[in-house]
C-alpha cells in the first residue's frame, strides 16, 4: 500500500529516485545495527541471560537502550552535517541527464533520525521475541507505512503553512510529506515498542541512569557484533554500489529496482526473517542445552526451520516468477507510473524473484551462525559476497542495464546461501539427505503442477473470460471503464493463480502427511 501511494504520487521520476536515495542512506546503517549485527547479537545475549538470570537480562535491556541512544544520535549527527558528501557517494555514476543532489539531501537530512528510531525500537522488539509476543512485534511496523501514507496525502501542504517549506509543485510537496510522515511512523514504532517493555524497564535500578551505559554484557554484545558488523556490512556496501550503478543507467532504474526488491522483500520479510527471528532463541537455547556445542536436536532444530521456509518460500517465488507482470501492473501501474515503468518494474522482479528462496534461507542459516558463536563464517561468506556482487554487476549492466542489476543480486544471495549451508557440516550439523531430497522433490512436482495448470486456466480465461468481464464493465458506462477492465483482469489472474497455487502446494503437504512420507 505504502509503495502504490509514492508511485502514484511521483511516478518513476528523478523526484522518487531521490527520495529513494535518501532513505537508503539511513537504511544502510540501520541494516547493519536495527536488523543486522547489533539487533541479532543483543538478542542472542538476552536471551541466553533470560535462561540464567531474568534480572540481569533487564538491566541488560536498559543499559543497551541507553547506548543505543547515545550511539545512534551521535552517528546521526555526523550523517546530517555530511549529508551532501553521503548523496554524492550515493550517485558517483549518475546519469548527466537528470539530477538527483538538490532534492536527495534534504530529504535525507529530513530522514537521518529514523535511524536512532529504529534501532532503538529493535532493541526493544529483540527483547519481545524472547517473550514470544510474535504478534505484536509484525504489527507495530506497519505504523511506519501508515505514516508514509498520511505524510504524502497530508504533511506537504502542512510543511508549507507552517513555513518550513517554499510552496513549490506537488509533487515537491508530496515527497517532503512522504519524508516527514516516514519519520511519524518510525517515532511511533519505537514508542510503542518501549512501552511494551515498560515492567522490565521499570523494575530496573533508577540509579543506572546516572552510570555510563557499559558492563561485561553489554561488551558480549559488542564482541559478538564485531564479526557480524563486518558481515552486515556487505549489505551496505552491495546497496552502495548497486545505486551507483543504477543512477548511471538513467533516469527510473533506482525507481524500477527498488520496488521490485521491495516486492521480493514481502514474503522474505513474512516468512524467512519470521523463520529467522524464531529460530535465534530457539537454536541458542537447543546449542546452551547441549553444552555450546552442536548435537542432534540442533541439527534437528536447524533442518525444520530450514525445511518450514523452503516449503513456505518455494510457492511464493513460483507464483512471483509466473505472474511478475501482473503483479507489476496490478500495484504500480497507475497515476505517474506508466506502462514503460511497468514492464521494466517486472523485468527486475523476475530476476529478483530468482533469489526469494535463497535469501530467506540465508536469514534461517545466519541464526544458526550466531547462536554457536560463530559469525567469523558468515563475515567470511558476506566478504565474498560483495566482491562477487561487484564482479556480476561489472559484467552483466553493460549488456542488460538494470536487469543486469537484478541478476547479479540474485547471482550473489544465491551464492551465498549455498556457502552458509555447506559451512554448517564443518561444525557438526547433521542433515538427513533422504528426507531433504523427498521434500524437494515434493517441491518440484508441487511446482511443474501449479506452473502447467496456472498456465492453462489463464489462457482459458483470457481467451474466453476476460470477454464477459469486458462486457460486464463496458455496459456500466463508467469514464475509466478500460483502467477498470485492466485492473479486474489482472485480479481474476492473480486469483486463478494463487487458488491453483494452494492447490498444489497444499495438496502435496496433505499428501506427504496423511501418508507419512519421511
Amino acid at each position: 500500500m505504502r509503495d502504490m501511494v509514492v508511485t502514484h504520487l511521483l511516478g518513476a521520476s528523478a523526484l522518487n529516485d531521490a527520495f529513494i536515495i535518501a532513505q537508503r542512506i539511513p537504511n544502510l546503517l540501520r541494516d547493519m545495527l536495527a536488523e543486522g549485527a547489533l539487533g541479532s547479537s543483543f538478542t542472542k545475549v538476552f536471551t541466553s541471560l533470560k535462561e540464567d538470570d531474568s534480572k540481569s537480562a533487564e538491566i541488560l535491556l536498559f543499559q543497551m537502550l541507553y547506548f543505543v541512544i547515545i550511539l545512534t544520535s551521535f552517528l546521526v549527527s555526523l550523517g546530517v552535517i555530511f549529508t551532501p558528501q553521503l548523496v554524492r557517494l550515493m550517485n558517483l555514476g549518475v546519469d548527466g541527464s537528470y539530477s538527483l543532489d538538490s532534492n536527495a539531501i534534504g530529504l535525507t537530512r529530513l530522514l537521518f533520525p529514523s535511524l536512532s528510531l529504529t534501532v532503538i525500537g529493535a532493541i526493544a522488539m529483540g527483547a519481545l521475541y524472547q517473550k514470544g509476543k510474535f504478534f505484536f512485534n509484525a504489527v507495530v511496523p506497519a505504523l511506519a507505512n501508515v505514516g508514509v501514507i498520511l505524510g504524502g496525502f497530508y504533511f506537504g501542504d502542512w510543511i508549507v503553512k507552517l513555513g518550513f517549506l517554499a510552496d513549490q509543485d506537488e509533487t515537491v510537496r508530496s515527497v517532503f510529506g512522504l519524508a516527514l510522515g516516514t519519520l511519524v511512523g518510525f517515532f511511533f514504532q519505537a514508542a510503542l515498542s518501549i512501552w511494551a517493555t515498560r515492567e522490565a524497564l521499570f523494575r530496573v535500578k533508577r540509579s543506572l541512569v546516572m552510570r555510563w551505559p557499559w558492563s561485561p554484557d553489554i561488551k558480549r554484545v559488542i564482541v559478538l557484533m564485531a564479526p557480524a558488523a563486518i558481515a552486515g556490512s556487505a549489505g551496505p556496501i552491495n546497496s552502495l554500489v548497486n545505486t551507483n550503478f543504477a543512477t548511471s543507467v538513467g533516469q527510473g532504474a533506482v525507481t524500477w529496482l527498488n520496488y521490485a526488491f521491495r516486492l521480493v522483500q514481502l514474503p522474505v520479510g513474512i516468512f524467512g526473517v519470521a523463520v529467522g527471528v524464531y529460530a535465534l532463541p530457539a537454536l541458542t537455547r537447543a546449542v546452551t542445552r547441549a553444552g555450546r556445542s552442536v548435537d542432534i536436536n540442533v541439527s534437528k532444530e536447524l533442518q525444520d526451520c530450514f525445511l518450514f521456509v523452503l516449503w513456505l518460500l518455494t510457492p511464493c517465488m513460483i507464483f512471483t516468477l509466473l505472474f511478475n507482470k501482473v503483479i507489476i501492473d496490478l500495484i504500480f501501474g497507475h497515476g505517474r507510473y506508466l506502462e514503460a515503468d511497468v514492464i521494466a518494474t517486472a523485468d527486475c522482479l523476475f530476476l529478483y524473484g530468482l533469489s526469494i528462496v535463497s535469501y530467506g534461507l540465508i536469514k534461517v542459516l545466519t541464526s544458526f551462525y550466531y547462536a554457536i558463536d560463530k559469525t567469523s563464517f558468515a563475515m567470511k561468506v558476506s566478504l565474498s559476497g560483495i566482491l562477487a556482487n561487484f564482479v556480476f554487476n561489472f559484467l552483466l549492466v553493460s549488456h542488460l542495464k538494470h536487469m543486469g542489476l537484478a541478476l547479479s543480486s540474485s547471482l550473489t544471495l544465491t551464492m551465498n546461501a549455498l556457502f552458509l549451508f555447506f559451512g554448517t557440516w564443518k561444525l557438526g550439523v547433521v542433515w538427513e539427505w533422504k528426507y531433504l531430497f523427498r521434500n524437494l522433490f515434493s517441491l518440484i512436482l508441487a511446482g511443474a503442477s501449479f506452473y502447467f495448470l496456472s498456465t492453462f486456466l489463464c489462457e482459458v480465461y483470457l481467451t474466453n473470460g476476460s470477454l464477459i468481464l469486458r462486457e460486464l464493465i463496458s455496459s456500466s458506462n463508467l469514464a475509466s471503464s478500460s483502467v477498470l477492465l485492466k485492473k479486474a483482469s489482472d485480479v481474476v489472474q492473480l486469483l486463478i493463480g494463487f487458488f491453483i497455487l494452494v492447490t498444489c502446494f497444499g495438496g502435496m503437504a496433505y499428501i506427504r502427511r496423511a501418508y507419512k512420507v519421511s
